[in-house]
């Protein structure tokens, strides 16, 4: 008689509590649902987004990669031979310019063609908020003018120049930006030539992983 009691008693007390047990259950499920969701998963058969929002990916890579793919578009439909756009391997992005879009030789004014294309170039950027080195770059030619005695000062004030121009007309925050001269010491062809020197006046923008606050 005790036994069955205590069975009675042990099947009740199951009875009344498996809804709460099931409700338990269900918000755990719920929660995975929503977990899958802030992770980007998608309903089987969902097209995949190709253009995802600046900043996502591992430290922005895939940004980076959307931004690097943007650029070269925008060198090739603006058709220019002076440009070219690269992915680094360690996933920044090199934009070099030739000297003759951007200078005349042994000056630092930018010329009018090269203003639209820094304006794109700005409008590219802009939503991301990677920070900027703007390198300049000359041949080993010796410069003796009243505005550059050497080509550290030439190197340096195109550089100068690129850069205030991304930010006073393209609109880009200061705080993005460092500026470097190298003169003719990182050539990307021996000065031996006409044409390898003009392949050494460039101006590198660098655009990097890092980001502002």
């Amino acid at each position: 008689m005790v036994a069955f009691v205590l069975f009675a008693v042990l099947y009740s007390y199951v009875l009344s509590h498996r809804d709460f047990g099931d409700a338990l259950k269900k918000p755990a499920k719920g929660a995975a649902q929503r977990s899958a969701i802030r992770e980007g998963s998608k309903a089987p058969g969902a097209a995949p987004s190709l253009n995802p929002a600046p900043g996502t990916g591992e430290a922005g890579g895939a940004a980076m990669e959307d931004l690097f793919e943007a650029l070269r578009t925008t060198v090739k439909v603006s058709k220019l031979e002076d440009v070219t756009v690269a992915l680094e391997k360690d996933k920044t992005i090199k934009v070099s310019v030739g000297e003759p879009l951007m200078f005349d030789l042994g000056r630092a004014e930018l010329k009018p063609g090269s203003m639209q294309f820094l304006r794109e170039l700005a409008d590219r950027i802009v939503a991301t908020k990677y920070k900027v080195v703007v390198e300049g770059h000359t041949d080993s030619f010796p410069v003796h003018s009243a505005g550059f005695t050497t080509n550290w000062e030439l190197s340096a004030g195109r550089a100068v120049k690129v850069a205030r121009f991304l930010i006073e007309d393209g609109g880009l925050e200061p705080e993005r930006f460092s500026v470097v001269g190298y003169s003719m010491y990182k050539p990307v062809a021996p000065n031996t030539s006409a044409a390898n020197k003009a392949k050494n006046r460039r101006v590198e923008i660098v655009i990097t992983k890092e980001k502002i606050e």
